[in-house]
């Protein structure tokens, strides 16, 4: 983005903050410190990079500590399977995994960002009480009932 200022205008802000094991967005700190005084809602997300085999403690230890580096409290917050990932066989039960670290350190559940495609991938998760925020890339109208949980449509 190139004018900072322009975040000002939205209610709210998922920012990027980590993917995989040890990838750091340098960007976030620039976001958040045009952010941290606004009235904009500040969440962060973590890029899962099962696909490449790590393990989900050590992605979910990532995302907790680059969370914790904001300085931001009680974020809202996500993790985005896509890509490459959600050809891992075992996948529902890795966001599963990582779903209860973050939750063991926060107390709270994140969102699961992913395809609308890709849901039903992800009963496991849905079951444990994850919200969805689920990426549409049309114009249909969402389906009604696609697992057990609360759902965010984004109209990409």
């Amino acid at each position: 983005m190139k004018n900072l200022k322009e975040l000002l205008k939205y209610d709210f802000a998922i920012i990027k903050v980590s993917e995989g094991i040890g990838y750091r967005d340098t960007s976030a700190s620039l976001y958040v410190k045009t952010l941290k005084d606004s009235n904009t809602v500040i969440g962060f997300y973590h890029f899962v990079r099962a696909d490449i085999g790590n393990r989900p403690a050590l992605e979910a230890k990532n995302f907790i500590n680059a969370v914790r580096a904001t300085g931001i409290k009680n974020p809202l917050l996500a993790v985005d399977v896509e890509a490459r990932s959600l050809e891992e066989p075992y996948i529902d039960a890795w966001t599963e995994s990582f779903c209860r670290c973050v939750y063991d350190y926060f107390g709270y559940l994140p969102l699961l960002y992913t395809s609308e495609a890709y849901v039903k991938l992800f009963k496991r998760t849905c079951a444990m009480g994850v919200g969805l925020w689920v990426a549409k890339w049309n114009n249909n109208k969402p389906k009604k009932k696609m697992c057990n949980c609360t759902c965010i449509f984004t109209l990409c």
